[in-house]
């Protein structure tokens, strides 16, 4: 006998309802067809603005009554809602016990915990909140609108709690916060950040004040949240457009489906970097701290330094064991023997102690390092557009110019979420926590070629998009010597009177450490400078073959030789064109000595003298 289609219901968990027990096992009451609010009830106003979740655990039955082989049914939806803004699918949690409140756990459970965020609470956050104040430094990315988190209670002494949240809007200040380490003052700059979350908070979750070091003192910790698809979902959409019989693909509109209401928002950004393209660069030799760090046991401490640090050149040494430990280039340093974890922040110039531990020596540590500053220069950025053909989940590249160390940044979206690889100094691109659930891979210092594994298939239509720094656009001058062209001096020295001239071979130069130049009798200066001199005029040029030093005073000795008063004026003889002989008075003359006046009558526009 056939099993026929009126054979197959549809029936009735145990309560048909929204309420938390809602389902529960299967009835004998059948859902009857095309009866209008048998399954789902009508769609208030209130609920077409805010939006809502019905949830209805119904069961298949084949209802026979006889013993022909079941071959097995299945359930499909073939004709979507009239009205574009409902959304249906199906899914299964394979429990004839279940109820509504199972069932949300699952649906809510596409995500689950991952780690910790650089994001920190900001306080103490109330029971019933529709916002969570966090902050972070401003080197940090924002956290993204439509993004989940978790906020979990994890410090010693609370009961543990975990509430996740969808961030739906967020509002930042970039403030200064003066901080006492030790016997010092830091004063910190950080981003505070207020999420607009969906839901309010369930319980009060302890926080903290902000804190230098990055393992902040708050009970509550806040944790990144990874797609964990702990439910199957079964919907139906419409093709993208008129396809034959007999082909063997078609396509949809689109692979996504509506589970929980939601709005899409554009938030503008303005004058923000394109991710983090600074790096450390090293500006001088060894530097050893005159002042020691004393470890004090059982305790945690943070230690301001007097210098940035190049990573992996830190060194601290026990200056009575004269055990030394370098750091690792990550931002950690393990002290054994029981590996005792220091934090090293490079760009804030800080070494802490992230915990306690009773064996730990307190002796004085001496710490020395290579110094570094923290430059900040336009990114190169680059993008690898993802089409159907270029879909994967390995790629490989070589960027020009090549990338400095730890700048390199690596974004990708997967599933309309967008994720972050970064160098992490070593070449290695992670996520910053040592997991490999979202992607890894490697990068050249030498060549600028890259290996890169996702840990997801990226979202056809979107882009790899990277981003990076690079060393070609800056030199380091602590390494180079200056050549700085030394000055050239021109004076005129000062005469008795106006018609005295210095007396050729008399003049002397001194300056500095006994540097001296002298004239050669035919107006020229040698010696430790070069230059000239005019006996007549008592004009000079000079040029000192080194750069003096600052506040350098030349001293200038010299005679002067006055003119002869009794010497006739020159008598012209002839004149030829432009060349004029004639006699000046008799017997010999000294050489430099000579001035000539004359006076040049041209027409009648009167005389010159020259």
């Amino acid at each position: 006998m056939t099993i026929n289609a009126t054979d197959i219901k549809l029936l009735e968990s145990q309560r048909m309802t929204d309420t938390t027990d809602g389902g529960g096992r299967m009835t004998n009451t059948v859902i009857l067809d095309n009866v209008a609010g048998n399954l789902f009830p009508k769609i208030s106003r209130l609920d077409a603005v805010y939006g809502r979740v019905n949830l209805r655990k119904i069961y298949m039955q084949v209802d026979t009554a006889n013993l022909d082989v079941y071959g097995g049914a299945n359930m499909v939806l073939v004709d979507p809602p009239a009205n574009p803004n409902v959304g249906v699918l199906l899914f299964s949690t394979a429990d004839d016990f279940d109820q509504r409140a199972d069932a949300k756990n699952r649906i809510e459970s596409y995500v689950i915990s991952g780690v910790k965020s650089s994001i920190r609470l900001f306080g103490d956050q109330i029971i019933g909140q529709k916002a969570v104040l966090v902050y972070q430094k401003t080197t940090d990315p924002l956290p993204e609108i439509g993004e989940v988190y978790e906020l979990s209670v994890e410090g010693t002494g609370y009961t543990p709690a975990q509430q996740f949240f969808r961030i739906t809007d967020l509002k930042y200040v970039d403030r200064d916060f003066t901080l006492t380490l030790g016997t010092n003052y830091v004063t910190l700059t950080r981003r505070v950040i207020t999420l607009s979350i969906g839901y309010p908070l369930i319980q009060t979750f302890p926080g903290a004040e902000v804190s230098a070091t990055d393992a902040s003192l708050s009970p509550t910790v806040i944790r990144e949240t990874n797609v964990a698809d702990a439910a199957k979902y079964y919907g139906i959409q419409p093709l993208s457009g008129t396809f034959a019989s007999g082909v063997f693909s078609v396509k949809a509109e689109s692979l996504f489906a509506p589970i929980v209401p939601s709005t899409n928002r554009e938030t503008p950004i303005s004058m923000m970097k394109i991710a983090n393209s600074g790096e450390l660069v090293q500006v001088g030799d060894l530097f050893t701290e005159t002042d020691p760090i004393e470890s004090v046991l059982n305790s945690i401490f943070d230690r301001p330094l007097l210098r940035g640090m190049l990573p992996g050149s830190v060194v601290i040494t026990d200056l009575y064991y004269k055990d030394s430990y370098a750091d690792d280039a990550k931002g950690s340093l393990s002290v054994p023997p029981l590996n005792h974890l220091l934090s090293v922040d490079y760009a804030a110039q800080l070494i802490k102690q992230l915990d306690t531990n009773t064996l730990w020596r307190g002796n004085l540590w001496g710490i020395k390092y290579l110094p570094a500053v923290d430059i900040n220069q336009p990114p190169h950025t680059k993008q690898t557009l993802i089409t159907i053909a270029t879909q994967g989940t390995v790629y490989s590249d070589t960027f020009t110019p090549i990338p400095a160390p730890g700048s390199l940044i690596v974004d990708y979206r997967s599933q309309g979420r967008w994720y972050r690889l970064q160098d992490d100094g070593t070449g290695v691109l992670s996520d910053g926590s040592g997991s490999t659930a979202i992607g890894s891979g490697s990068i050249s210092y030498v060549d600028g070629s890259m290996v890169l594994t996702l840990g997801a298939l990226p979202d056809v239509g979107s882009s790899l998009l990277y981003s990076w720094a690079s060393p070609v656009h800056y030199q380091r001058l602590s390494v180079v010597t200056p050549t700085i062209a030394p000055p050239k001096i021109t004076g005129t020295l000062a005469a008795t009177s106006l018609f005295d001239a210095i007396e050729p071979g008399s003049l002397s130069i001194s300056w500095g450490s006994g540097l001296t130049a002298t004239d050669d009798g035919h107006g020229n200066i040698t010696g430790s400078a070069t230059g000239n001199i005019n006996y007549s005029t008592h004009e000079y040029s000079l040029t000192p073959s080194a750069l003096p030093a600052a506040n350098t005073v030349f001293q200038f000795s010299y005679s002067e030789a006055s003119p002869n008063s009794s010497s006739p004026s020159v008598q012209a003889g002839s004149i030829n064109g432009r060349t004029m002989t004639g006699t000046i008075g008799s017997g010999s003359l000294r050489p430099g000595s000579i001035a000539i006046n004359t006076t040049v009558e041209a027409g009648s526009y009167g005389s010159e003298t020259q």
